[in-house]
């Protein structure tokens, strides 16, 4: 369960009917910090004393990338999505929309969220968490968006195992697929795409001093790879694009049906070609090539995210 935290580090108390997120391929490392070992002198051998002088919680895990159900209704994966530096617009019976931002401070409303995660009756809080994610578009999958979220060390207890009372809105998703995944296009070319990915690639640290301790994200430089069916020179030469350092776009759009349509898209120059090579799929020539998003002058629009 995860919900958007009003002020920084304070428990957001997250409910079963309203902040319940569905997950996959869960790892948790539920105590994670720093030791140092006491330096004292013995009169004989053996070990010293470890004390743990930092402590934090990270967790990592799927999503299934899916709008609501209702365009114009947050997913609740939203509180997620903030928690890695986007911020929210949704805008009613229309849409929402999802852009990064440049955090301003340690403590900046609503840029944190509060995760309870429960494994065998015992339940782990995280506060204060933020943390970065990436979206898979391969074919024949499911869309996703992983996640890694780092958080403060809340309590730990027993606590029985919620089966009922939970409640998703998110709606199913649909295949990748050529029925499902339309618009793709790539520096102004419509790819034969096998594969897509994106990383947004915070910069994500837990930070402590006397009077602080929080989780920030200090930087992000999102990025990316794509594996396509390689055409003729003469109608898309990807290797110039490369070599010239040429700045292009991105945008591609998945779903079908109102409230389960997401489109995901690079700023309008904001795409570079990096370091393309051959690949093989099925005895077709493929072009497998890193991607590097890249802000406008404006800034905070290397990536737009729009649910519609």
């Amino acid at each position: 369960m995860v919900k958007k935290e009003t002020t920084y580090g304070t428990d957001a108390t997250p409910t079963n009917a309203l902040n319940a997120v569905q997950t996959g391929d869960v790892s948790i490392t539920p105590l994670a910090g720093d030791m140092v070992q006491r330096n004292i002198i013995k009169p004989f051998f053996g070990n010293n004393q470890n004390i743990m002088v930092t402590k934090y919680v990270t967790i990592d895990f799927e999503v299934e990338l899916a709008g609501s159900g209702v365009v114009g209704t947050a997913p609740q994966f939203g509180a997620l999505l903030q928690a890695c530096g986007f911020s929210e617009t949704v805008t009613a019976a229309t849409n929402v929309i999802y852009n990064p931002i440049t955090l301003t401070s340690v403590t900046q409303t609503g840029t944190s969220a509060s995760i309870y995660f429960q494994r065998d009756g015992i339940k782990h809080v995280l506060l204060g968490a933020r943390g970065t994610v990436s979206f898979d578009l391969t074919v024949k999958t499911l869309p996703k968006m992983k996640f890694t979220m780092t958080g403060l060390l809340g309590t730990i207890t027993d606590s029985a195992l919620v089966t009922t009372g939970l409640v998703y809105t998110a709606a199913i998703p649909v295949a990748v697929s050529t029925a499902n995944t339309g618009a793709l296009s790539i520096f102004g070319y419509p790819p034969i795409v096998e594969s897509l990915t994106i990383d947004i690639a915070n910069d994500v640290k837990y930070r402590t001093l006397i009077g602080s301790d929080a989780v920030v994200i200090s930087d992000r430089k999102p990025k990316g790879n794509i594996k396509f069916e390689l055409p003729a020179l003469a109608i898309k030469n990807f290797f110039d694009i490369a070599q010239n350092s040429t700045l292009g776009a991105l945008s591609v759009t998945h779903g079908l049906t109102a409230g389960n349509i997401f489109k995901i898209e690079s700023a309008a120059s904001g795409l570079g070609l990096d370091a393309p090579k051959y690949a093989d799929n099925d005895g077709v020539v493929m072009l497998d090539a890193g991607l590097t998003f890249i802000p406008s002058s404006t800034g905070n629009d290397e990536i737009k995210i729009t649910l519609t």
